[in-house]
Order: C-alpha cells, then sequence, then structure tokens
C-alpha cells in the first residue's frame, strides 16, 4: 500500500493598493490660487486594505484627505487634494499613501504654474 500525503496550500493573502490615475497632470494653474482634485484609489486585492497616513512631499502647498482609511476587497475610495502653487513655472509634487503598515503607493502631480 502506497504512503499517500496529502498537501495542503494555504492560501496566499493579495494586497494590491492602485489608483486609476498614479500620475495626474494638471496643466496651466495659477499661481496662489487652490485647485482641489481627487485620485480613485482601488484595492485590487483579496485582503483588506487599511492607509494608515498620507505623507506629502509639499506640506505648506499640499492638503490631502482620504474618503476612508478601509478599502475592502475590490473596494474603492478616493484621496481630495488641494494644491496652491507657491512658485511660478513647471512644478511636481507626490503624495505617499502608506498602508498596512510597510507598504507604499506613490502618487503624483504636476502643473505648469503662471502668474
Amino acid at each position: 500500500m502506497e504512503n499517500s500525503t496529502s498537501y495542503r496550500t494555504k492560501k496566499t493573502r493579495r494586497m494590491m493598493l492602485t489608483a486609476l490615475e498614479k500620475d495626474i497632470d494638471l496643466g496651466p494653474l495659477k499661481y496662489g490660487e487652490p485647485f482641489t482634485f481627487r485620485y480613485t484609489l482601488i484595492n485590487r486585492g483579496d485582503s483588506s486594505v487599511f492607509i494608515k497616513k498620507l505623507i506629502k512631499q509639499c506640506n505648506s502647498c499640499t492638503e490631502a484627505h482620504t474618503s476612508t482609511t478601509q478599502l475592502d476587497p475590490y473596494g474603492r475610495g478616493l484621496i481630495s487634494v488641494t494644491f496652491t502653487p507657491g512658485h511660478i513655472g513647471p512644478t511636481t509634487k507626490s503624495i505617499s499613501v502608506m498602508y498596512n503598515n510597510d507598504k507604499e503607493l506613490k502618487l503624483t502631480f504636476k502643473a505648469n504654474v503662471h502668474e
């Protein structure tokens, strides 16, 4: 009689946070005038994603807020961003979405600021 051993495969939980657009071109913006836009986040994994914090490259010119701190599997959420340009010329800024303790999703936006 053969010795048969049953092996269980452990299901690995995937976490994959992404955005519809990771890089947004805001086009021409007027110096000093606030401009609000959004990123749509998508959890493409099979387990929940917990957003811990948003790290803005420029704290004085950028405000960012999430619509939720938890995205269920295949769920969506929003990050609302208000950018107030403080320099004239082309500019690029970033926001890092920190989630599930040690994961990062980097989002960028750029604009051409004029007077």
